[in-house]
């Protein structure tokens, strides 16, 4: 990509971080960061927002001192996205505020070893929601590994309209491909 288009890209991503959107689901995702920051995040002096975007990553964080910014892709907002895939995306990017990024083999990453192992202690239920995540939305989602993130193609509207599988489905469906999908990181 040229510097011209990687300029107009970061514009486009700005321009949807400041366009709201609604939630669809059953429960207000404000709610459920409080929730989870009262339980396990209690000593985080920054204020925490949700925001919903039409394009970029799965989700991501932004932050400085003062504010954090949680942005959840709207492929994630529909009524039968289960809680669970909510909750894991909020103590995940809540994680990155606590476990900062760190040299691992000569490399800079975000996703430590140590950001693994609390991710996995923080939620039990992460197998069922990337299981759920992999089976329902895969067909417009890429992996981005050396950036360490999942990135939403733009046929994200498409995917969003199908019917989707519950949990118990997805689990019975890619139980075998479980160990694929663990730590697939965003």
């Amino acid at each position: 990509m040229s510097i011209i288009s990687d300029l107009r890209e970061a514009r486009r991503l700005a321009e949807a971080r400041r366009r709201p959107n609604l939630p669809l689901t059953a429960f207000h995702p404000g709610e459920m960061v409080a929730e989870i920051r009262s339980a396990h995040f209690a000593d985080e002096p920054r204020t925490v927002d949700v925001a919903l975007i039409d394009r970029g990553s799965l989700a991501c964080v932004v932050y400085d001192d003062h504010a954090a910014h949680i942005y959840i892709h709207q492929v994630l907002n529909h009524p039968d996205t289960p809680p669970e895939v909510f909750r894991l995306v909020f103590c995940h990017e809540l994680l990155h505020l606590r476990i900062g990024p760190a040299e691992v083999d000569g490399r800079l990453v975000q996703h430590t070893p140590e950001f693994w192992q609390a991710e996995r202690q923080l939620c039990p239920e992460r197998s069922d929601a990337w299981c759920w995540v992999w089976c329902n939305l895969g067909d417009c989602l890429r992996q981005r590994p050396k950036l360490e993130r999942i990135d939403v193609l733009r046929n994200w509207r498409a995917v969003w309209s199908r019917a989707r599988l519950d949990l118990a489905a997805c689990r019975e469906l890619t139980a075998s491909r479980l160990t694929e999908v663990e730590d697939c990181g965003w």
